[in-house]
């Protein structure tokens, strides 16, 4: 298997591994297994050495990838016989060496892996974190702790450690102007490095601030765009960049407080994006069948590779070496259009300078017409 930049789940339950630098992709599954009822619907590295990718599908499977070898395993199945179709998975993560999923329906459970010749997985917690969620996800530097939300259910901060009762519930914002309620639509949320903070982004285009040491409402509420934002990444301590449905991409500041710059290059809407921990790149995906690099700093598109199907998720592998080629790429050719740039101006100056020698110093002759005829005007006025 080839070096895999990106890991993408699309609508038609196929997996596929991009390779940015030379925009090939692979798919792992079949394309004739394809169908509605496998779509994926999440996905998460299974360790740190990101050889195995989680995927949660639309009926409630969990499959096992094998990204060097392509074997895709099923694990077990985390709906039950009462769930419908419309109850889709929302969140996926592991936590010591346990398996962490929760439904749109609320229901967050840890599985445990069995010993023994036949490894099995088994309910370890269930708990009901309410209902309509749209997003589940894990704090990176915390692992026990894990943020929820969606569709009248706001942010809610669990302890998988003791997940019956929450560490922190966020409370809706005032009425606005007209003492009416502000509906609650939690899409996507992430977590501040180094803090105890949260940012969430909501489905009625706000980024959202949360301090639970400070107070149960944001501590501060950015407004991007009219459209709902669907997803959202963190690039730094004070800056994260959010999608919606539009196919608007930008970058805000959380301390300034407005949108610092966009991207674009994107139509229909984005699904899922990510920011790549060490490097200034993220990449992102949506219903317009295209995967997209951007470089954060330049807005400049790095590279765009047609995936032939409308995409829900992606994950970014930290093993980026074809980035530095791409970046020595992009300077040298920065480079070599600024010395181009010089060079043209050089020439258009010494052109110039040629041309300004060239021509001839005109002055005004004393017996010209204009000289004749102020006299004659003036010797009229006199009479």
């Amino acid at each position: 298997m080839e070096f895999l930049n990106v890991v993408v789940g699309a609508e038609t339950g196929l997996l596929k591994g991009v390779d940015t630098e030379k925009k090939t992709f692979t798919n792992f599954n079949s394309v004739h297994s394809a169908s509605k009822n496998q779509e994926v619907c999440m996905i998460c590295w299974k360790d740190k050495t990101q050889s195995n990718v989680l995927v949660g599908l639309r009926d409630g499977t969990i499959q096992d990838l094998d990204t060097k070898s392509g074997d895709i395993q099923t694990i077990l199945n985390c709906k039950e016989s009462e769930d419908g179709d419309k109850v889709v998975i929302r969140g996926l993560c592991t936590y010591n060496s346990c398996l962490v999923t929760c439904l749109s329906n609320g229901r967050l459970t840890i599985w445990s892996e069995s010993e023994g010749d036949i490894k099995t997985w088994q309910k370890t917690m269930e708990t009901h974190v309410g209902s309509d969620i749209y997003k589940m996800r894990q704090n990176p530097s915390k692992p026990n702790i894990c943020a929820t939300g969606g569709k009248e259910n706001d942010l809610k901060i669990i302890d998988l450690d003791s997940p019956e009762q929450p560490l922190f519930k966020a409370k809706n914002v005032p009425h606005d102007w007209l003492n009416l309620r502000v509906p609650v639509w939690v899409t996507d949320m992430q977590f501040i490095p180094e803090s105890d903070r949260v940012v969430t982004s909501t489905g009625h285009s706000q980024v959202r601030v949360y301090d639970p040491k400070i107070q149960r409402r944001p501590i501060k509420e950015i407004k991007y765009d009219e459209y709902p934002i669907t997803c959202m990444a963190l690039y730094n301590k004070r800056q994260v960049i959010v999608g919606n449905t539009h196919g608007n991409i930008a970058l805000i500041d959380l301390d300034k407080g407005h949108m610092v710059q966009c991207y674009k290059g994107v139509s229909g809407s984005i699904r899922s994006m990510e920011c790549h921990p060490t490097l200034p790149y993220t990449a992102s995906c949506g219903l317009d069948r295209f995967l997209r690099v951007h470089n954060i700093e330049t807005k400049a598109l790095i590279s765009k590779v047609y995936l032939k199907s409308r995409l829900n998720c992606l994950i970014m592998s930290d093993k980026w070496t074809t980035t530095d080629k791409i970046q020595h790429k992009t300077g040298d050719h920065q480079e070599k259009k600024k010395s181009n740039d010089i060079s043209n101006s050089d020439s258009e100056n010494s052109d110039s300078e040629q041309l300004w020698d060239s021509l001839e110093v005109v002055g005004q002759k004393r017996g010209s017409k204009s000289s004749s005829l102020l006299q004659s005007n003036k010797k009229h006025k006199n009479k």
